[in-house]
This record gives C-alpha cells, sequence and structure tokens, in this order.
C-alpha cells in the first residue's frame, strides 16, 4: 500500500466494516428487500467499491459493485432483476471477500 494512504486507512476500514453490517441486515430481511435498505446498501456499495480500488483491493471493489448493481436492477424493476437468491449469493461473496480484506489490512 501507498504510505500516503496510510492515514485514511482507519477510514476505510470503518467504511468496510459498517458495509459488512448493511449486508448482515440486508440477508437477514431477505427474500423481503425493504426499500430504505436497499437504497442505502447500494450507495454503501457504490462508495466502497471506489475505496476499495484506491487501496488496491480490486476483488473487493468488485463484488461490491456486483451487490450496488443488483440492487440497482431491482430497484428499477429492470429487465433481469436479482432475485432474492440471486442477491443473498453476492452478499455472502461480498462478507467473504469483505473477512479476506479486513485481514489484508489488518
Amino acid at each position: 500500500m501507498n504510505a500516503a494512504l496510510a492515514p485514511l486507512l482507519p477510514k476505510f476500514r470503518t467504511r468496510c466494516e459498517a458495509c459488512g453490517e448493511s449486508a448482515e441486515a440486508m440477508l437477514a430481511q431477505l427474500p423481503e428487500l425493504p426499500p430504505a435498505l436497499a437504497e442505502q446498501l447500494g450507495e454503501d456499495m457504490h462508495k466502497l467499491a471506489g475505496s476499495a480500488a484506491l487501496f488496491g483491493e480490486s476483488r473487493l471493489g468488485d463484488t461490491a459493485r456486483a451487490v450496488e448493481e443488483a440492487l440497482r436492477l431491482t430497484g428499477e424493476g429492470g429487465d433481469d432483476p436479482a432475485t432474492p437468491v440471486t442477491l443473498a449469493a453476492l452478499l455472502h461473496d461480498f462478507q467473504d471477500q469483505l473477512a479476506r480484506t479486513l485481514d489484508n489490512i489488518g
């Protein structure tokens, strides 16, 4: 990691942990998809995807982006909205990658 980013690491860790809590809350609600929770989780995942790229955690960013996109499609009633099963799988993938990232950054 770039030494200039070291002071930002605590904020990144906090963002990671908050997204993990939001993902857990969404999993507890499925198959229901509360609009407010879905919107907040989508926003959080969007921010985390950008932050993850900055810290070289591209896999975390990719999984966060996949969750964000699934939530967006579902919220818009898109052609192929994510089913609760698909969303649950994406959220579990996100949680797995999040755990690896948190281990990596210490």
